[in-house]
């Protein structure tokens, strides 16, 4: 390749990405929650979903809808009581399918139609219908051994759907994915914008795993108003048909946004209109309160509670401030404790060193035990040990040679008296 297909290719490749920068800056999001549903709350206290009625074999549960149980000749749909009221949107919707054998059936259908609530023979939905059809067909009914397959059928209410072909001549297109019996939930998302209809799955082998592109067709043209739906069928085999979530977020064009901004002159009407209402409604509840004095006395009393609670409470900037001091004078505290702590280990240390420096200076003496006693001969000091028990007078001597050899050699550097070579008194 020259050096010239190779500019020409990098600057194709930019033009791409400059053109993908620039779309994916003219558009924005928003969810459409009463097109949507996601565990762990689906269903309210009566088993019903907000927004949408589900029916034939359908269980709906706190966190997933299993359209068709794994029994046989089972189907069960699901469809959004509102029409949609957006143009383009964009569908992400978590699923399960799961069943005991090697081959399972019969398939699971994503509607989007003009009619809703319709049983038939496509996966359990209608086999006529105006709108989209996206088919996660399990069971290879036309024998080309080319199943689990995903694909799309676009129906203007003529066709019927041909079951027994799998819909063959009447697909635009599709993707061979096998989505049963996988350790994680299939992603499957499904776009239309400007006319151009996309179609992306994983393979449910990771948590995080980005679904991939499955089919995209342009120049699709689906109807106004319609509706969203899903639909499970099971025949002589049988799969669990699960729903984990279903969330539809609205696409719109940043040049939509703004016109659809209100202008300042509006803005200025609605507020106006507004205050006026304001004022009405203050008037009218001035003659409701003459008219009932009861009513009056209670707001007054409740106002007045309300009034002497008020200061019991603290702002935020008050409650922060008290706790840094509450924390300052914690830390005060704690240093305080720490400071008398050490003055008593200083304290004793001083005492230890006192006593010591007493016993190898000789500056002891040994009292006389008391007539008429079995008490024992004190050893006594002028030191802080005011006095210590001897066993017998067999440890008089040991402790007389104790005080005259002087101190312990490992601590004569630090306590030894040079002068200190006397021996107690009553021992010369």
């Amino acid at each position: 390749m020259s050096f010239h297909s190779i500019n020409y290719c990098l600057a194709l490749l930019l033009g791409c990405l400059s053109v993908c920068v620039v779309v994916s800056q003219t558009q924005y999001k928003r969810l459409e929650y009463k097109y949507s549903f996601k565990g762990p709350y689906i269903v309210l206290k009566d088993n019903s979903v907000p927004f949408w009625d589900v029916g034939g074999n359908a269980i709906a549960s706190d966190d997933q809808i299993r359209l068709a149980p794994s029994l046989k000749a089972r189907k069960g749909y699901m469809w959004s009581k509102n029409a949609v009221n957006f143009d383009w949107w964009e569908v992400e919707m978590s699923m399960r399918v799961s069943g005991s054998g090697r081959v399972g059936g019969d398939g699971l259908g994503f509607w989007y139609t003009t009619e809703r609530m319709q049983e038939g023979d496509a996966f359990g939905g209608p086999t006529t219908w105006h709108g989209l059809g996206v088919f996660f067909d399990s069971f290879d009914n036309d024998g080309k051994m080319n199943n689990p397959y995903v694909y799309v059928i676009l129906n203007d209410g003529d066709k019927v759907f041909d079951h027994d072909a799998d819909g063959n001549v009447q697909q635009l297109g599709g993707c061979l994915r096998d989505y049963r019996n996988k350790p994680f939930p299939i992603k499957v998302k499904v776009e239309y914008y400007r006319n151009v209809l996309t179609v992306l799955m994983s393979n449910g082998l990771t948590a995080d795993e980005v679904p991939e592109l499955c089919l995209r067709a342009e120049n699709v043209y689906l109807p106004r108003n319609a509706y969203f739906g899903l639909s499970a069928a099971t025949g002589g085999l049988a799969d669990d048909h699960d729903v984990l979530s279903f969330v539809t977020n609205s696409v719109h064009d940043q040049s939509q946004e703004r016109s659809q901004q209100i202008s300042q002159m509006e803005r200025q009407k609605l507020e106006s209109q507004f205050r006026d209402y304001n004022d009405k409604l203050e008037v009218q509840r001035q003659e409701y309160l003459k008219q009932h004095p009861e009513k009056a006395q209670q707001q007054q009393t409740l106002q007045q509670q309300q009034a002497g609670t008020a200061g019991q409470f603290e702002n935020p900037q008050d409650r922060a401030l008290r706790q840094i001091f509450d924390g300052q004078q914690f830390i005060h505290l704690a240093i305080q404790q720490l400071h008398k702590r050490i003055d008593e280990i200083i304290g004793r240390q001083e005492r230890t060193l006192s006593a010591v420096s007493s016993i190898t200076s000789g500056q002891v003496t040994v009292g006389q035990p008391v007539a008429g006693t079995n008490a024992k001969p004190v050893f006594r000091s002028t030191g802080p040990f005011s006095e210590m028990s001897l066993s017998s007078l067999s440890d008089i001597p040991t402790a007389t040679a104790a005080a005259t050899a002087g101190p312990d050699p490992t601590i004569r550097g630090r306590f030894h008296h040079p002068d200190a070579t006397g021996t107690p008194d009553g021992f010369a």
